[in-house]
């Protein structure tokens, strides 16, 4: 494919993510066939860990290789700093959701707090996290077209799960306000991927910082016990998904 068509179907992909923020909550497919919305949300969050296990973590072997290739000096452990980079991005984004459910645990027993206020700052929290994550996704697939539908499908439902993870924490603010600027940061980030070139090695980091992210969140935010997960429909999705995977 052209450098032109895989731009077009990068936009496409950022467009599609904006559109799962947008109207995330109103996505529930076979409606008629499965009444539980949750059997839905389960299913989707499986499809983005098989893409993790399958896609990303070898991916960051790669990103070690080309570390290792563009330094100057050889790498203390052979670019291991890569695994580190993730850990942090792994740390980083379970921070901020401990230190939130801590305020959350606060607020609840002091008089005066605004409600929201911190589910506000959860949504606020999570702008980088969307922005960071469409640029590098931008980024890595914009070899061919079948990456591209993967990243794609993956990383929208990931993004679904967020959704309505938020939705249900925010009410009526997400809707106000909250699901506007994730849709924003879709845009911001494939804006800033189109236009800016970075070092491959600046992109590797970003690929081991990210995929350390997105594993807490998909732990924190897509399976958490207090939200009802449906196991089997997990299950069934990440097998699934990632037979396709390994496939292609």
């Amino acid at each position: 494919m052209t450098d032109d068509e895989l731009q077009m179907a990068s936009a496409a992909t950022a467009a599609l993510f904006a559109l799962t923020f947008l109207f995330g909550g109103r996505v529930h497919p076979m409606r008629k066939i499965i009444g539980d919305r949750r059997i839905i949300v389960s299913f989707g969050a499986g499809v983005s860990t098989a893409y993790l296990f399958v896609r990303l973590m070898p991916e960051l072997a790669e990103a070690r290789e080309t570390l290792s290739a563009a330094a100057a000096t050889a790498l203390p452990l052979d670019g291991m700093i890569v695994y580190f980079v993730a850990m942090i991005g792994f740390l980083l984004v379970y921070g901020l959701d401990h230190f939130r459910r801590t305020s959350d645990t606060v607020a609840a027993g002091t008089e005066g707090e605004v409600p929201g206020a911190e589910a506000r700052y959860r949504a606020y929290g999570m702008a980088p996290y969307v922005l960071l994550l469409t640029y590098v996704i931008v980024k890595e697939s914009a070899v061919s077209m079948v990456a591209m539908a993967q990243y794609a499908c993956a990383i929208a439902f990931h993004f679904l799960a967020v959704d309505h993870s938020l939705r249900d924490e925010m009410g009526s603010v997400y809707d106000a306000r909250g699901r506007f600027i994730l849709a924003a940061m879709c845009v911001l980030g494939w804006a800033l991927a189109a236009t800016t070139h970075v070092q491959e090695w600046v992109l590797a980091l970003l690929l081991a910082f990210m995929s350390g992210a997105v594993i807490v969140n998909g732990a924190v935010m897509e399976l958490p016990t207090d939200r009802n997960g449906r196991f089997w429909s997990f299950a069934l999705g990440s097998l699934m998904f990632g037979l396709v995977l390994m496939a292609v």
